[in-house]
């Protein structure tokens, strides 16, 4: 019986000696995918030839002559044994041949194929992948071209960066041009049923470019990893040409700020970084852990520093969706990736999720009455910090100091759980209301859900500054004057106003420009910027006159279990969020002691310097007197660098752990999330902090890095608010909707637009349209 030695790719099952690339094609073909007519030629038959007299056997010439088909030419590929495997490709190592016609041109280029595995040049990719020249054994497949109008690549995963979007390069006719002579493909970036990038003259229809999209993403879930396959289009369909795995993708390492952005944005001190990411990242982990259970989580994993701004670890947190079988490009949501394409990946968890199921359960309970463990947890841990705050901060030495940071820690770290908790609880009950409200035909943006809130002023610093803004209105000229003359020249009316004052600051004195950073500014240090927020609500601005959105609805009125949740938990984190803020600012008190301690013993040059040094560093220069004489080095060092950092702008995903080289641009419009409706133009302030407060004019365009509960009063005057992050349902969007101004979050680089410039707020669309170009207001 004559030895076989060539397989049409048609048949049931290939043999392992015909190689990896003639049975992917298989695959394609079981799977109802189109490829060229195909056979693949095992690799025994090299063997064969090259211990014999080094001539084709007789058998395989009379195979071959069956197999080609008179006047048609043949593209003769390499399919090795250590082709397109999972943990190695050799993509583009060994010759492939095409427009080969007849029986003697295809025997040629069956020898240069094989020839192709022993050049010298495959040597060192050989020696990496720990591949002897020996153990490389070469099977050839041999397929009918196909008139290709475009011909392509396509891969179902980013290659460079590993992100979940379908990567579609092309170019006119054979794809010899795109695969070995490097010319400029066309380019289609195409993510979750969106195409995010196309060539201005697209050699595709589009229709066609989302068939290949579909098709890939179907292909690498049908593998059971991401692939790359080269196509061609005939003018009527695409037909699949080869198909390999891509490898080495998980070992790309992501990082991304979206999320930390909006709790700790710009550039973080040493000092805050070394507090902050042990304290809230243990504060995430404890909830993950009830959960998954133990696991392998570390805080100082979970976040890195890049151009001094926090990245979340987005591989870890990927190793956590596995865990859940939750899939992994569900992370790409948290990492702002727009979810809106018909494809979009859910946060459902598949059946890997079911050893979790009496976890999930459990936690799933423990949430629905969470409200038992916070209501008791607020009332203690208020007490807690107010007995901790008894002792003055001014009359404590160094290693009291330190054991006030230690028990301080310890009660910010449980408040950081429930300031996690909380807003996590409302933002879940808020989605649930919003279908309610929907189902209804209702308008979620009506409702102003922390209206009649009795204790609301104990929480929210508004009311009172309007109050406050009532009283120095009826004040007479004298008495303002008298304000800023000392305690001694207050009588009557003055005397009672600042009274008032003085026990606003009392209660809200703890607040700064962000409730994270203890190195920013307390109100009670600045009592000046505080008054002139004061004074700015004397009168209600008359840009607010009509702004308020028509008959907001009355939320004592609401009913259900989930409206009244939605609501609660409004409040409840308002409450949790005032309690966070205070125990930050406490932070701030005691770490200005040790900063003027420090200068008292010649360490530092000025007591804010203590901001640029390192918890641990400040424990051993007091317990051990450790490296103290090159304390005031390392901070100008880390200042110089921070100024450095403070004129870059870097990207909000950073692949690897490298950081890139970061190149500033400057545009007439920009783009972000529309998260409160309406158009309105007006001039640009931009707010950095509380010092930049008194900037703000009726009607202005407010644009921020972010926003607290300290930043509210701006909303009051601002006639629209563009903020570089946030969401839907952060405080910058929430104050703009009960104001009922315009807003844009997540806008890249906004803060860099300068003050005064006229600019279009499209709170629908979500551009922000820029009306002069600022080089010619400047030259004019």
């Amino acid at each position: 019986m004559a030895k076989t030695y060539i397989y049409p790719i048609g048949r049931r099952k290939l043999p392992v000696h015909v190689g990896e690339k003639a049975r992917n094609l298989q695959v394609l073909q079981t799977a109802g995918y189109s490829i060229p007519e195909s056979v693949a030629v095992s690799w025994h038959l090299e063997e064969v030839v090259r211990d014999g007299d080094h001539a084709f056997p007789a058998t395989f010439v009379e195979q071959l002559e069956r197999v080609l088909k008179p006047g048609v030419r043949y593209a003769v590929r390499s399919s090795a044994n250590v082709e397109d495997k999972q943990a190695q490709s050799f993509a583009g190592q060994f010759m492939s041949k095409l427009d080969v016609e007849g029986v003697e041109a295809v025997l040629q280029a069956i020898q240069e194929v094989w020839g192709s595995a022993h050049h010298g040049g495959l040597s060192s990719y050989r020696q990496k992948q720990g591949v002897e020249k020996e153990d490389i054994a070469m099977g050839v497949l041999i397929q009918e071209m196909v008139p290709a109008h475009v011909s392509g690549v396509v891969f179902s995963r980013n290659p460079i960066t590993g992100l979940d979007e379908v990567v579609i390069e092309a170019v006119e006719g054979s794809g010899v041009r795109l695969v070995q002579e490097g010319a400029t493909p066309d380019r289609w970036i195409w993510k979750w049923g969106k195409v995010l990038q196309q060539p201005e003259k697209p050699l595709l229809p589009l229709s066609v470019v989302d068939d290949i999209a579909r098709n890939v993403r179907a292909i690498g879930q049908r593998c059971d990893g991401p692939v790359d396959l080269e196509w061609v289009y005939d003018g009527e369909r695409v037909i699949w040409v080869q198909m390999r795995r891509i490898t080495a993708l998980d070992e790309i390492d992501i990082y991304a700020n979206h999320i930390p952005k909006e709790f700790i944005p710009g550039i973080i001190k040493p000092l805050i970084w070394t507090v902050n990411i042990p304290l809230v990242n243990e504060a995430w982990i404890w909830l993950l852990t009830e959960l998954l259970g133990d696991n392998e989580l570390d805080p100082y994993r979970l976040a890195r520093q890049f151009y001094g701004r926090a990245y979340f670890n987005m591989g870890l947190l990927g190793s956590v969706f596995k865990q859940l079988g939750i899939p992994k490009n569900t992370l790409e949501r948290l990492m702002g990736y727009d979810a809106e394409g018909d494809d979009a990946p859910g946060f459902r968890p598949s059946f890997k999720a079911l050893r979790y199921l009496p976890r999930m359960i459990a936690f799933a309970i423990d949430k629905v009455r969470f409200e038992r463990k916070l209501s008791p947890f607020l009332e203690d841990i208020q007490q807690e910090y107010a007995a901790l705050s008894a002792e003055d901060v001014r009359t404590l030495s160094m290693p009291a100091a330190l054991r006030r940071v230690e028990r301080l820690y310890e009660l910010n770290q449980r408040t950081a759980y429930f300031n996690i908790v909380t807003p996590l609880l409302m933002q879940f009950y808020h989605r649930l209301a919003r279908r309610k409200l929907s189902a209804q035909d209702i308008d979620y943006e009506r409702v102003h859900w922390l209206e009649g809130w009795h204790d609301r002023a104990l929480y929210d610093p508004v009311p009172t500054l309007r109050k406050l803004g009532e009283g120095y209105a009826a004040l007479s000229e004298e008495d303002r004057r008298s304000l800023g003359q000392g305690e001694a020249k207050w009588t009557g009316p003055a005397a009672t106003f600042q009274a008032h004052v003085e026990k606003f600051m009392e209660h809200f004195g703890h607040l700064s420009d962000s409730g994270n950073d203890f190195s920013r500014p307390l109100w009670e240090e600045t009592p000046s910027l505080v008054m002139e927020m004061i004074e700015g609500f004397s009168s209600e601005p008359e840009i607010r006159k009509g702004l308020a959105p028509d008959d907001p609805i009355d939320v004592e009125d609401m009913s259900g279990f989930v409206m009244k949740r939605a609501v609660q938990y409004s409040r409840y984190r308002e409450r949790v969020s005032f309690l966070y803020t205070r125990g930050f600012g406490d932070f701030r008190r005691i770490f200005l002691r040790l900063g003027e301690l420090f200068m008292a013993q010649g360490w530092l040059k000025e007591r804010e310097d203590i901001y640029y040094l390192e918890q641990a560093e400040i424990a051993a220069a007091i317990s051990e007197g450790k490296h103290v004489e090159t304390l005031t080095k390392r901070v100008e060092q880390r200042k110089s660098a921070h100024r450095e950092f403070s004129g870059i702008q870097p990207p909000p995903i950073i692949y690897g752990d490298a950081p890139p080289p970061v190149v500033q641009e400057s545009k007439l419009s920009r783009r972000g999330i529309p998260t409160s409706r309406g158009v309105h133009r007006g001039a640009v302030c931009v707010v950095q902090g509380i010092a930049d407060f008194s900037k703000v004019d009726d009607g202005c365009v407010l644009v921020i890095p972010y926003s607290d509960v300290s930043w509210t009063p701006l909303f009051a005057r601002a006639g629209a608010v563009v903020a570089e992050s946030g969401g839907i349902l952060s405080h910058s969007s929430i104050v703009a909707r009960e104001y009922g101004i315009p807003a844009i979050v997540s806008v890249p680089n906004a803060c860099s637009m300068p003050d005064g410039i006229e600019v279009t707020v499209d709170g629908y669309s979500g551009v922000i349209i820029q009306h002069e170009d600022v080089k010619e207001k400047g030259s004019s």
